[in-house]
């Protein structure tokens, strides 16, 4: 998969994958092969040459990996340019052997197969061809979205590219089939063992399992067809991982690893207080915990500018429906990205700096649900969770998410603190993180306190106010100094959460707390109803500027009303 950026603190989990991922899974090909049979032909886009001929073929075939990494046999690849042709081996690198399990098994989710080479647009188009060594009823191109042209000839799948990509070849709408075929640009750069330049040529361990790049300015090239069967750390600045060859984990589950074996080494490309460190290219397969994972000490120092592209993640991970599509029945083994419920409208925007009301300068609430960085952020939350596959809506479907979540059926949900424990009470393991910020350039992370939740109210029946404002004083000052240390410490922090990690993520999480005002007293709650159902992709083209529109008027007449009931 083609991982763009990632910045700050973020954790890359098995949703960045490839091999079983969250991709709508649409047929692409033919139903039934034998009814759509059609002769592939050569691609090339025949630019000449100056002297009569076609451009010279860019196809560059890897050396293969060493043969633990094991082989898959349902498939035979070959890929052609011009009149050049060539055969690619497919990998499946899982942690045992498959070969006693039958090619379209569906009981275990052990397949990861891949294939990979690389050509240049210049020289033209490629045609990928795919053997299929099976019976097979009907296939698939995905992610169906890229319309990739495909025929079907003979028990052969072709399929067509006009510059470098990544698509997918699934069998019978089954998970289990799922083939990889990752199409890379030509390496830029092909450095040389140096002083601060570490080349990886053939089969490479490290004593301990972790290789650490701990000096500023180092390089780790790993060339195609070599593999590092290690984990990595990076802890020092502008560093980088390059190349076209493979990582491998050495390790097993990270629930039940030895720390400090690991050192608290939390994914397999671990990026801890460094930055600008640039990472692409190269494959990672079949990672026992995080695939990568970014971290900055808090308050302290901060992983900044760092870029991770063209990846390749042989991971198992997430899988649609048969029917290809990603709702959630409770009869299917759908696994989603992200599950949530349309209060999330209140944590992502005010996560982003986005409030709905604030103070102004002196100190009266005015209306702030408005501004191009507002809309912007409902723009971009709603056009990713109404995209297929992105986002479950708990409230609306009958079910609750996290039922879901806890049933290991998404891979992210945005939730409650509450609902730890129900994950507790589910025995599964998981992290946590904040709501992310809206850049690199925000300050502070932002999270949002349920309005539903902090709410108390005073009857004006009460006679005893100033006795009432004590008790409840008094009682807000104990729950502050006695209760709440014992409910984060003890009750979330070790019972509930899974890592230390998240024990860092969650006190900046309570540190980060925030309200929105507007909620709690009412003055903006009809305008965020019509937002918040926008933000989550359920009114798809509706916008949020009409929204601002037909509310903003009422919404500054109630706050006007407010102040002068408080003057």
């Amino acid at each position: 998969m083609k991982l763009q950026t990632v910045r700050a603190i973020a954790f890359l989990l098995g949703m960045l994958t490839l091999i079983s991922c969250a991709l709508a899974g649409c047929r692409g090909g033919a139903d039934n092969p034998g009814e759509t049979e059609t002769k592939p032909r050569g691609y090339t886009d025949g630019t000449d040459d100056g002297n009569g001929g076609a451009e010279p073929s860019t196809l560059i075939v890897y050396p293969e990996f060493d043969e633990r990494i094991e082989r898959d046999y349902l498939y035979t690849v070959s890929v052609t340019q011009g009149d050049k042709t060539a055969t690619l081996p497919v990998y499946n690198h899982t942690m045992a052997s498959r070969t006693t399990r039958s090619p379209l098994d569906t009981s275990a989710d052990e397949y990861r197969r891949f294939s990979t080479f690389a050509f240049d647009a210049n020289g033209g188009g490629v045609r990928v061809d795919i053997r299929v060594n099976t019976d097979f009823e009907s296939y698939s191109v995905i992610p169906s979205a890229k319309k990739f042209r495909n025929e079907f000839y003979k028990g052969v799948i072709s399929v067509y590219l006009d510059k470098p990509d990544y698509f997918m070849i699934r069998l019978n709408d089954k998970d289990s089939t799922l083939l990889a075929v990752f199409a890379d640009e030509p390496e830029s750069e092909i450095p040389v063992k140096g002083a601060n330049t570490i080349v990886v040529d053939g089969w490479r361990e490290e004593e301990g399992g972790v290789l650490e790049l701990n000096q500023k300015g180092t390089t780790l090239y790993i060339k195609p067809g070599a593999v590092l069967n290690a984990r990595i750390r990076i802890t020092a600045d502008d560093c980088r991982v390059i190349g076209r060859g493979a990582i491998v984990d050495p390790f097993g589950d990270i629930y039940r690893y030895d720390k400090k074996e690991l050192g608290d080494l939390s994914g397999m490309l671990y990026i801890r207080n460094a930055n600008n460190v640039k990472v692409d290219g190269v494959h990672m397969l079949n990672s026992r915990g995080f695939n990568i994972f970014v971290q900055g000490i808090w308050g302290r120092t901060y992983a900044k500018n760092n870029r991770i592209t063209n990846i390749e993640m042989a991971e198992d991970g997430m899988q649609s429906n048969t029917d290809g599509s990603y709702t959630y029945p409770e009869d299917t083994d759908c696994i989603l990205g992200f599950v949530t419920y349309n209060n999330y409208a209140a944590a992502g925007l005010n996560g982003a700096g986005c409030f709905l009301t604030q103070k102004d300068d002196i100190g009266n609430p005015t209306f702030t649900g408005e501004g191009q960085k507002f809309l912007d952020v409902v723009e971009r939350y709603a056009t990713a969770f109404h995209t297929p596959g992105k986002l479950v809506h708990a409230q609306e479907e009958g079910f609750h998410y996290e039922d879901i979540f806890a049933a290991k059926r998404s891979l992210f949900a945005g939730i409650e603190i509450k609902a730890t424990s129900a994950f507790r009470a589910a025995g599964i393991h998981y992290g946590i993180l904040p709501v992310p910020m809206y850049d690199d350039k925000q300050e502070t992370y932002y999270s949002n306190v349920n309005y539903l939740a902090p709410l108390l109210v005073i009857p004006n029946t009460n006679k005893a106010g100033e006795a009432t404002g004590r008790i409840l004083d008094t009682m807000a000052y104990l729950s502050y100094k006695d209760l709440l240390p014992v409910y984060y410490d003890s009750s979330l922090s070790y019972k509930s959460l899974g890592t230390p990690d998240s024990v860092e993520m969650l006190n900046i999480i309570r540190d980060t707390r925030c309200f929105e005002t507007g909620l709690l007293y009412g003055w903006t709650t009809d305008f965020y109803v019509d937002v918040r159902y926008i933000f989550v992709g359920l009114t798809p083209g509706t916008s949020a500027s009409t929204a601002i529109g037909s509310y903003r008027e009422t919404i500054i007449q109630e706050l006007n009303d407010f102040i002068t009931k408080l003057k």
